[in-house]
């Protein structure tokens, strides 16, 4: 996972907040000011925007709402692991549900906020991340869990699928949703072959022997395909 230091008197920290409710983007500010000390902040109301902004900024961490307009379900995540693969990415939302969680990281944040944590939490949720660290909101004590963080080995594995480019997470998730290469090709109006390339691909990078495996492997971090199914014109190569 990728870590990020909070500016060291040198350059005031670049944070995009992406989410519609003004109010929200300001109780954010106090957030990250808290951790940054000082840092400039980029808004976007909806995809569109967030899109047109983070194209080729110079960005220390964006701070994402999932279901900012435009977005469905992890189509807007996806879209901007591929345009800044290097800036961290938090979602914050208000979907508390523990699958949604675990996918947001899959899909490539480094954190997950729920909107009804207080400002306290929020930001030592947000140091977590700046040390390098996964955040994940408390699980219940019956789930046996680590609170607010992965296990080692879904840490480990989580941090391979965030090696997948944009394209291949969204065969990955095809896969698990059993769709055979040529429904894939059809979906993503691609060949067979380059379906063939990216399963190829997914394997090697998974470090597992077949699709039958990746798939399982993905399972245990419960990726699940967003509500409408990515296509390739809401993802760039």
């Amino acid at each position: 996972m990728t870590s990020v230091s909070p500016s060291a008197g040198v350059e005031k920290a670049r944070v995009l907040i992406a989410d519609d409710h003004p109010l929200f983007r300001t109780a954010m500010h106090n957030v990250i000011d808290a951790v940054y000390h000082d840092a400039e902040f980029i808004e976007a109301s909806d995809l569109d925007e967030m899109m047109s902004l983070a194209a080729g900024a110079e960005l220390d961490l964006v701070v994402l709402d999932l279901n900012i307009p435009g977005a469905t379900g992890f189509c807007g995540l996806v879209q901007l692991r591929n345009e800044l693969p290097n800036v961290p990415v938090v979602v914050v939302s208000a979907d508390e549900g523990a699958d949604v969680a675990h996918d947001a990281i899959t899909y490539g944040a480094v954190g997950y906020i729920p909107k009804s944590l207080t400002m306290d939490a929020m930001v030592k949720a947000l140091n977590h991340v700046i040390g390098g660290g996964v955040y994940l909101p408390p699980t219940d004590a019956k789930d046996g869990k680590r609170k607010g963080t992965l296990s080692e080995k879904d840490l480990r594995f989580a941090e391979r699928v965030e090696s997948l480019s944009a394209q291949q997470r969204v065969v990955l998730q095809m896969l698990v949703e059993g769709r055979p290469n040529k429904q894939i090709a059809y979906l993503l109006d691609v060949t067979e072959s380059t379906v063939k390339a990216h399963v190829s691909a997914i394997l090697r990078k998974l470090d597992v022997q077949s699709r039958t495996q990746a798939v399982i492997c993905a399972g245990k971090l419960s990726l699940q395909a967003p509500h409408h199914p990515l296509s390739e014109r809401s993802v760039r190569h």
